[in-house]
């Protein structure tokens, strides 16, 4: 119950290098796009800034940033 992230997932972490390695041997291709590492980056930038300034930052997604097969919803 109390076991840390990385025990809990560890299986994850083999399957993301085994797929790394692959991609890297140039049998695989890569299951992250480039929209998804772009929005991820967007992300990440709006919660430091929220972090830094005490307020919610309100993110806004242009069509061609949206990673394909998401979906954006209003809230």
């Amino acid at each position: 119950m109390f076991w840390s992230f990385p025990s809990r997932h560890a299986q994850g972490y083999v399957n993301e290098l085994e797929h790394f390695v692959k991609v890297a041997k140039g049998v695989a291709e890569s299951s992250v796009t480039h929209r998804m590492t772009m929005a991820v980056s967007k992300i990440a930038d709006a919660a430091e800034t929220s972090a830094r300034s005490g307020q919610p930052v309100d993110l806004q997604w242009a069509a061609d940033e949206i990673p394909d097969g998401y979906v954006m919803m209003d809230f």
